[in-house]
């Protein structure tokens, strides 16, 4: 662990060894947590921190962030966890096998945990700039008076969906699968910020190059994701934990065929009036007012689309963050 330069350096003297129980390796069963050892490494609000891993045999199934959207390096053969530079290794933008890294917190403070599918995970964002929406409500925090007091956690999967696992194992476990582990279990989490559903209505019959999303047949109604709604609300409150819930943005134009349609939009408006209107959250954040073009509701503002008319821009996301209010996370 230490404090990064660049994806293949990190700050001379920064290295700091990462132990567990006191030895430094660790065997884990597939599917378990290992948590390690503290580590005495200062860091300031919202700074960046460097990891290295060493794996002496092949890792067959290692979890991951497929869409991490940060530079890591994979090293030639051999230990580099100590080397301030790695030279020779090939950049990759998938992150592997650590999931979090926890910090002291005080009572007082709160944890945001912002869950959904790429909406949140950053999807269209640039690479390396940290612009998804969770990174700028964090260096908004930053900018205003007690922000100390607020933390924010990205639990954003791409093609992530409530009520089904995804068709590669790169999408995730069903939303209602992975609450518990990705959300409930966080030490010190207070609010959730639920941003899920749209992959739910878009996938039935849409294919991405020539995978088959979801069958044309596993269509979703609105009861269906109601009740997932209703679900993670209740499991939230169950804990004490306060679920703020959030409208689906629009999407017509996406650059993936059979994920648009008219009666999918339909389904998408009448979520969101329920989101709005059912007093089932303790918070409702209207995202899709912010950034639906209102000359069109059913697509994205121009100037907060992508590329793909399914995820926001660097602006679109700003706009997300800066519409956010605090006072939702007393």
């Amino acid at each position: 662990m230490a404090v990064p330069k660049l994806p293949a350096s990190v700050k001379t003297g920064s290295i700091q060894a990462v132990t567990f129980g006191g030895r430094n390796s660790i065997r884990i069963p597939p599917g378990a947590p290992a948590l390690s050892d503290p580590v005495a490494l200062p860091v300031a609000y919202g700074a960046e921190i460097s990891i290295s891993l060493y794996f002496p045999e092949r890792v067959t199934t290692p979890t991951g962030h497929a869409l991490a959207l940060k530079r890591a390096v994979v090293s030639p053969r051999g230990d580099h966890t100590y080397d301030e530079e790695i030279q020779g290794g090939t950049e990759a933008s998938r992150l592997v096998l650590v999931d979090a890294v926890l910090v002291p917190a005080q009572p007082s403070q709160h944890l945001v945990v912002a869950f959904g599918d790429s909406v949140v995970d950053g999807d269209g964002s640039t690479l390396d700039a940290d612009r998804n929406w969770p990174s700028d409500l964090i260096r908004r925090l930053a900018t205003t008076p007690n922000s100390a007091k607020l933390a924010v956690v990205n639990e954003g999967i791409a093609g992530n969906r409530l009520l089904a696992n995804g068709p590669i194992a790169s999408l995730g476990v069903s939303a209602l699968a992975r609450f518990d582990r990705d959300a409930l279990s966080l030490p010190g989490v207070t609010h959730i910020v639920l941003l899920e559903g749209i992959n739910d209505l878009g996938f039935p019959g849409a294919r991405l190059g020539g995978l088959l999303l979801a069958d044309a047949t596993d269509v979703r109604s609105t009861e269906d994701l109601i009740g997932a709604y209703r679900q993670l609300a209740a499991r939230a409150h169950a804990r004490g934990i306060k679920l703020i819930g959030s409208t689906m943005t629009p999407c017509e134009g996406v650059a993936i065929s059979g994920y648009y349609s008219g009666a999918k939009d339909a389904t998408r408006q009448a979520l969101n009036k329920w989101i709005k209107n059912s007093g089932e959250f303790d918070g409702v954040i209207d995202f899709d007012a912010v950034l639906r073009d209102p000359d069109h509701p059913g697509r994205l503002l121009p100037r907060f689309a992508s590329e793909d008319h399914l995820h926001p821009n660097d602006a679109g996301y700003q706009a997300m963050a800066d519409a956010i209010n605090l006072a939702l996370f007393r």
